[in-house]
This record gives structure tokens, C-alpha cells and sequence, in this order.
């Protein structure tokens, strides 16, 4: 035992499994397991990291529920497989926000275990741990501090639950190892428990009392690097919590957050499908929601009715779907969201979800925003879903983003059952989000003092929070009110001249307006500008989808042709059906290629142009909102690509190629249909030949038979009659000799 907890726990408790999976590996083999299902076991917890669903192969799963079986009945076997497991599970939750193939693992293993074996139950509980710490997570990224107080309290008590059974089992290394795990779990979730409290109702002494718990957990971590980084990351925050506690907060009385997912889409030209939708959208049903209505056109300002002189216009139509219900564990009532498609004639079109905001501070405020992410907690984990907010809730949905998800793909199945357009393929990508958050009145809350209304909108980012309105949304929680970290100057000031006075800032995937002194109107307009620049990402997505497609289409043609070169020589029998069918498929891609080129360079013309929007003060705000979206770099990178992949010399290898071969193939056949010609002449010359001969004959007979009447009639005989013979002769060979002559191939002929 001594050198078991030496050579096998020291390094699980560093981290590194590898000794104690080799040991587990061996017991396995000596029971009996094939070396093919052991393979299996290797890398548990990332068997589907590549899968949708969050099902196990059933090999893996299969080796799995074996390898629980063979150890059940050995204390230490089933012990380390427990702990190798906790530690595979958590190193592909390390870098995974998908907890479903984790939690397929732990499931898996667990349901295999037949009840009867208590002597591991300590590990095997530590490895159920992991599934309750996840939920943790889930928690974290919902942005509900009560929420995530209560799942990190539940997690505690479950860690101090396998640390008493562990304790029970003394003498034991690998309790003892387990019983030390489990108390470090239980303290870091304690203290997460406690700042995840007091964050929420932040006060001095409950923020000093977080913080004093925080760094005293960090102690226990500190051969653990990651659980350390986290608390101290947890202990910055309430740090920068405290600090701040005096200062006045931002609150937003009332504005609205836009959760914005845009889409290309291919197969179909925009007003194609713009009209498609006005025709027959109102019988579409998407993710599972029927069409509440059509809006035939966007409720968008006159000043998008440019001056274009090809009459182009950015214009569209919508269809608005029923409105959900987002959970807020920190609210007593759910959110209610209003869901619309948009789909546009410039062809940037998506998928919004307006979101009202009432008396929301910074955490409020901090998880309104980061609900869009694909990143955010899936609510379903955690027992709530975003559901229809009418009729009936089914499953729902974890996350806003697996709601547009959802929508995206049932499109193409609308277009093509409601609109006749099969062809249609939606482009979109999970991190492509943009929140629009619009404040319309804000309030300076500070410690027992009245509220105090915010005119100046350029003071709302010094308030505690205000950083937020300038702040990009992360891929992921860092640490418990991460926002307090949050430092201003991360968003571009858009100015907005002659428009609004007031905030306007832009980051990578936020848009914060804050107008208190302009109208809504004026407002809006900037708002639309914001939402018209920020959908523009699903343009630029189904393009670059259309260049990639482009280049497969290329590499399917050369793998043809490929083909049909191993088959046939060089120099061979070619297919000219399948060599002009081939042609005719390379020159139907390159002018598709060139048409979809065109039309993409026009959109960008259109785009920058003077004509999309009758104001000039427009006109500039659109440009600054583009410059700080990088749009000039977008377009640049577009650009570079379509000329690689216009100049790309692939096709015209491919066209020579397939040329050179049809000529080839119609040199063949003309030289294959001259021989044959040549053959039909000669076999036609040798018959006459035979024919003119066989007349000579005949007319030699009929002279012969003339001189001998001639014989015959004069009573020639003696010489008289040789001579007659003789000159019937020469007269039959004469008249051979004539006839050959005359029928023989010229020399020029027989040289041919």
C-alpha cells in the first residue's frame, strides 16, 4: 500500500493519471478484458467531444459498464477506475462548456455499478461530484447570483458528504486521497457559496467576510494551479466589489437589450426570399413556433429610403413568432422576449430578440448581456428553460443562441415546403451574436441615499457598472461578478453628429446607446444603423460558405477526373459524353462563380454607398459604426479571397486537362474513321478490279470464239490457223494487260 499511494496517488493527486490508469489497465486484462475493448477506455470524457448529442459510442460505453464490473469487487481496482475517471472527466470539462458528454460518462459509469459494493463509494462519489460541480458552472454562466449561491452551497454538502465516508475508511491511502479531494471541493464551494452571496447583497462586512474565505481556500489549492487562479480571480472581483461599495451604481430604469444572430443565406437571391416570406411566411412554423404574423415590411426609418439610381434600398420583411419566457433565478417573474426573422433585400438578415430592461443593475444588467452568448449556462441543467410563452412549454430551450440555432435550421425546410425554393441552405456560425443594449432612463444608486436620475450620459460609464455599456461580452464566466473588473475604454465612441447627443459605443459584439436628451426617434435611427452594421457578420458568413463551396466543387471535378485518368491511358479510349459532361459542369461553376462575385461586389458598392441613406449626418454614422466594426478589414479579406480563388488556376488546369483529352478523343476518332474510309476504298477498288477483269476475260473468250469463226468459215488450217490462235492470244493478254493497267491503284495510292 505504501507504494501504491507512492506511485499511483501522488501523481492523480498532481494531476497526471497515466500510473494509475496503467495499474487499472493491468487488473482489467488479468479479468479477463480484451486488449481491443481496453483501447476503449482511453481519453474518457472526450469520446463524443465531436458529437451533437451527448451519447456515448456503444463501444465506449459498453468498455465502460465492463471495466465497472470487473473492479467491483476489489476495494482498490474500483477505487482508482473511480478516480481515474473524476480526472479524465474534468480535464475534458477543463476545456469544454458542453457538459452533456461529461456528464454521459459519469452517468454511464455510475448506472453500471450494482449497488452491492460499498467499499469505493467515497470515489465513486467523488466522481458524482463532478456533475454537481458543473452545474456550478452552469449557474455562474446563467448570471444568477442566487441561483449560483444555491447550486455552489448543494455541491458543499455533497463534497463534505464523500468526506465523511472517506474519513470512515481509516488506514486506507486511497481514502485518504479521496478524503482530502473531497475536502478541498468542499471548501472551495463553500467560499464560492459565500461570495456568490454576498456579491449579490454586496455590503462591507459580508464582502470582507467572502474575501477572508476566499483566500483561505486559496491555501488549500496550492499545489493546484487551476483551483487557485479561480479563487483568486473570485477574490479580485469582491475585492474590486468592495472598493467600489461606496461609489454610486449604475441602475437602468428602463431600455432594452437586442440580442442579435445573424445569417446568410445561399440557394436564393435576397429579394427572392424576402418575397418568398411575404407570400407564404405566415403558414412557416419555426423551432417549433407558428408565424404569429408577417410584417410585410421593416418598421424602419425614412432615411433608409435612399436616392439609389438602380432603386435599390435597404428593405425587408419580418416574421414575428410567439414571445418566450427567459428564467431569471434572481427575479420573482421570467423575462418575456419578443422573437422576430428578419430577412433583408441587401441580404443581411437574423434572428432578434428584444428584451426589456426594468430597474436592472450591474448584474442584471451583466446577465442580460451575456445570455446571448452560446457560452451562457444551459438553463435546462439547472431545472428552468427558455420556453413559448403561450400554449404549450415542451422541452424548451437552454440557451437564446439554441433558440436562433433552432430557428436557422428549419428555414430551409420552409423555403422548400411553403415557398417551392429546395436549394435554399442557411450560413450562420455559434460565436456570431451582437447585443444592442439601449438605456432609456438610468438612476446613480448609492448606499442609504436616494436615487438620482443620470442627465449627462458620458457620466453613466464612471458609475460602478457603467463599464458594462463599453464592454465586449466574454466566451465564458471568469470569476463572480466579473464585471466589477471591468475597466472602461474597451468600446470605440461613435459619434453621431447632428443625430443624438449622447453615448454611443461599439466593441466586437456589444452596441450600448444611451440618448437622454435626444428624441426616440432620432434614437431609433441610431439604433437601426447599429443593428444594419452588426448583422452584416451573416453577409460575410454565407460568402465565405459560397468561396468554400466553390473550392470543393473544384476539388470533387479534379477527383473525377482523376478517376477517369487511373482508368483509361493517356493516350486512351476516353468518354467524350463524360469529358463534355465534365465541361459543361466546370463552365456552369466558373459563370455561377463569376455571377455570385459580381453580386457580392455590388452589395459592398451599395453598402458604402452615398445613396443607401438620404441623410448625409446618416451617412457619416454609418461609416464611423462600420470603421469600428472593422468592416474595411472584412471586405479587404473578402476580396483577397474571392481573387485567390477567381486567379486560382485549379479550374484552368482542369479545363486544359479535360480540353487536351477531348481533343485526344477527336483526334482518335477522325484517325479511327480514315483508316476506316481508306479500308472501304480499297475494299471497293479490289472489287472493280475483280469485276473488270472478269469482264476481260469474257470479252478475250468472246474474241476467241470469233476467230474461230472466223476459223472455222474460211477452212483455216496448217500456219494459217496458228497464226489466228496466236493472235487470239495476244489479243486476250493485250486486253488483260489494258484492264489491269486501268483498274490498278496509282503508285501514289500504294505508297499511301
Amino acid at each position: 500500500m505504501t507504494s501504491l499511494a507512492g506511485e499511483l496517488l501522488g501523481p492523480l493527486g498532481a494531476g497526471d493519471a497515466a500510473p494509475a490508469r496503467a495499474w487499472v489497465a493491468r487488473y482489467l486484462e488479468s479479468a479477463g478484458m480484451p486488449p481491443a475493448r481496453l483501447a476503449a477506455l482511453t481519453g474518457l470524457g472526450r469520446w463524443n467531444a465531436d458529437r451533437a448529442d451527448a451519447e456515448l459510442t456503444g463501444e465506449a460505453a459498453d468498455a465502460l459498464r465492463s471495466a465497472v464490473r470487473l473492479t467491483s469487487g476489489d476495494r482498490t481496482a474500483s477505487g482508482l477506475l473511480a478516480l481515474c475517471l473524476r480526472l479524465d472527466c474534468e480535464a475534458a470539462w477543463e476545456v469544454s462548456w458542453e457538459h452533456g458528454p461529461v456528464q454521459a460518462v459519469i452517468d454511464t459509469a455510475l448506472a453500471a455499478r450494482t449497488g452491492t459494493e460499498e467499499h469505493a463509494d467515497a470515489e465513486w462519489g467523488l466522481l458524482a461530484l463532478v456533475g454537481r460541480e458543473m452545474l456550478v458552472e452552469a449557474a455562474a454562466a446563467s448570471g444568477s447570483l442566487r441561483v449560483l449561491a444555491e447550486q455552489a452551497t448543494a455541491t458543499a454538502v455533497a463534497a463534505a458528504e464523500v468526506a465523511a465516508l472517506a474519513a470512515a475508511r481509516g488506514g486506507d491511502p486511497i481514502a485518504a486521497h479521496t478524503g482530502e479531494a473531497a475536502d478541498a471541493e468542499t471548501r472551495y464551494y463553500r467560499a464560492v457559496a459565500t461570495a456568490a452571496t454576498a456579491a449579490g447583497r454586496p455590503s462591507g462586512r459580508a464582502l470582507d467576510a467572502a474575501v477572508a474565505e476566499l483566500a483561505d481556500a486559496e491555501t488549500w489549492f496550492a499545489d493546484d494551479d487551476v483551483g487557485r487562479s479561480e479563487l483568486r480571480a473570485h477574490r479580485a472581483s469582491l475585492e474590486a466589489l468592495r472598493e467600489a461599495a461606496g461609489r454610486p451604481a449604475l441602475e437602468v430604469s428602463a431600455g432594452t437589450v437586442v440580442h442579435l444572430y445573424p445569417f446568410g443565406l445561399r440557394g436564393v437571391t435576397p429579394g427572392a426570399a424576402v418575397r418568398a416570406l411575404r407570400a407564404t411566411g405566415q403558414r412557416w412554423t419555426l423551432a417549433g413556433l407558428p408565424v404569429a404574423h408577417v410584417e410585410r415590411e421593416l418598421p424602419l426609418n425614412d432615411v433608409w429610403k435612399g436616392n439609389d439610381p438602380l432603386g435599390r434600398q435597404y428593405a425587408g420583411a419580418a416574421l414575428v413568432l410567439p414571445d418566450v419566457l427567459l428564467p431569471d433565478g434572481d427575479r420573482d417573474e421570467p423575462h418575456r422576449l419578443r422573437v422576430e426573422v428578419r430577412l433583408t433585400e441587401l441580404g443581411n438578415h437574423c434572428v432578434r430578440l428584444v428584451m426589456p430592461l426594468e430597474d436592472a443593475g450591474p448584474q442584471a444588467l451583466y446577465a442580460a448581456q451575456l445570455r446571448a452568448a452560446p457560452e451562457a449556462g444551459d438553463l435546462r441543467e439547472l431545472g428552468t428553460a427558455v420556453v413559448p410563452a403561450e400554449g404549450a412549454a415542451g422541452p424548451g430551450w437552454g440557451r437564446l443562441s439554441d433558440l436562433a440555432a433552432d430557428i436557422c435550421a428549419d428555414l430551409c425546410a420552409q423555403f422548400a415546403e411553403h415557398a417551392g425554393l429546395p436549394t435554399v441552405q442557411v450560413s450562420t456560425r455559434s460565436g456570431a451574436y451582437h447585443v444592442l443594449t439601449r438605456v432609456e432612463r438610468a438612476v446613480a444608486v448609492s448606499p442609504d441615499c436616494p436615487a438620482v436620475p443620470v442627465e449627462d450620459p458620458r457620466e453613466l460609464v464612471s458609475l460602478v457598472g457603467g463599464a458594462l455599456l463599453g464592454h465586449p461580452v466574454r466566451h465564458g464566466v471568469s470569476a463572480i461578478a466579473e464585471w466589477s473588473g471591468y475597466r472602461p475604454g474597451a468600446a470605440t465612441p461613435i459619434d453621431a453628429p447632428g443625430l443624438v447627443e449622447g453615448l454611443v459605443l461599439r466593441t466586437a459584439n456589444t452596441t450600448a446607446l444611451a440618448c437622454p436628451t435626444s428624441p426616440s426617434y432620432m434614437v431609433d435611427a441610431v439604433q437601426e444603423a447599429a443593428e444594419f452594421v452588426a448583422t452584416l457578420d451573416g453577409l460575410f458568413a454565407g460568402w465565405q460558405v459560397e468561396l468554400a463551396d466553390h473550392y470543393y466543387r473544384i476539388n470533387r471535378e479534379m477527383e473525377r477526373l482523376q478517376e477517369e485518368i487511373a482508368r483509361r491511358p493517356a493516350e486512351g479510349d476516353w468518354d467524350l459524353p463524360f469529358l463534355d459532361s465534365t465541361q459543361r459542369d466546370l463552365e456552369a461553376a466558373q459563370h455561377g462563380m463569376q455571377l455570385f462575385v459580381m453580386a457580392a461586389r455590388l452589395r459592398l458598392m451599395f453598402i458604402t454607398a452615398p445613396s443607401l441613406v438620404t441623410s448625409p449626418v446618416m451617412r457619416t454614422t454609418l461609416d464611423h459604426l462600420l470603421a469600428a466594426a472593422g468592416f474595411d478589414r472584412a471586405r479587404a479579406d473578402f476580396v483577397g479571397t474571392v481573387e485567390d480563388v477567381v486567379g486560382d488556376r485549379a479550374w484552368a488546369l482542369i479545363d486544359s486537362s479535360v480540353r487536351r483529352r477531348q481533343e485526344l478523343a477527336e483526334a482518335r476518332r477522325r484517325e479511327q474513321e480514315a483508316v476506316a474510309l481508306a479500308q472501304q476504298a480499297e475494299d471497293e477498288a479490289r472489287g472493280r478490279r475483280r469485276m473488270d477483269i472478269l469482264l476481260a476475260a469474257v470479252a478475250a473468250v468472246g474474241i476467241s470464239g470469233l476467230f474461230s469463226i472466223v476459223q472455222a468459215g474460211y477452212a483455216l488450217t496448217g500456219w494459217r490457223s496458228a497464226v489466228l490462235v496466236a493472235l487470239a492470244v495476244v489479243t486476250a493478254l493485250a486486253t488483260g494487260a489494258i484492264t489491269h493497267r486501268l483498274t490498278a491503284p496509282s503508285r501514289t495510292t500504294r505508297r499511301r
